[in-house]
């Protein structure tokens, strides 16, 4: 269903821009917004929006060159990955796979109590 739903969902005006479809770009905007919209203008906008992404944008080994004078990126990063890892060998993964097992074998004597037991 999601897979027909796609083929009628049009395509995004920042893609448009970028391959220089500039009125399919337009149509699309005033499509979202209405045709009160000013169109011209927010294509305008992401065309120089992605022109300064294309001047700024520098080669991807430069960034991870970079990565070790912003402590605001590499911190968090080491901190999920040490997580992630004392989650891994402290034993939950295991307890989670079998707590229901776990809960059957230790409450099967409370099994044939009735409720009435349980409230007093």
């Amino acid at each position: 269903m999601a897979f027909i739903a796609c083929i009628f969902v049009p395509e995004s005006p920042i893609f448009l821009v970028k391959k220089g479809r500039l009125e399919e770009a337009e149509h699309n905007v005033s499509r979202a917004f209405g045709p009160e919209y000013d169109s011209k203008m927010e294509v305008m906008i992401i065309s120089d929006n992605l022109e300064e992404l294309r001047e700024s944008k520098s080669r991807k080994s430069d960034y991870i060159k970079s990565i070790k004078t912003h402590p605001e990126i590499y911190k968090p990063f080491f901190i999920i990955v040490f997580l992630s890892l004392v989650q891994q060998f402290s034993g939950v993964s295991v307890i989670r796979a079998y707590v229901v097992k776990i809960f059957d074998e230790v409450f099967k004597d409370l099994s044939h109590r009735p409720v009435e037991h349980f409230n007093s």
